[in-house]
């Protein structure tokens, strides 16, 4: 893990913006997922 930020702050400039997509398309997708289950429970119960 360490090793893997530490290649990405050896090539900050190049993958800032590769970075920023993966990470908001991440964190969209799992809120998504999170609102989605929260939803099905509280449809179920």
């Amino acid at each position: 893990m360490k090793q893997i930020v530490y290649v990405y702050i050896l090539s900050f400039p190049f993958n800032y913006t590769f970075f920023c997509k993966q990470l908001i398309f991440h964190i969209s997708y799992f809120a998504y997922f999170q609102v989605k289950t929260l939803a099905l429970q509280f449809l179920i119960t």
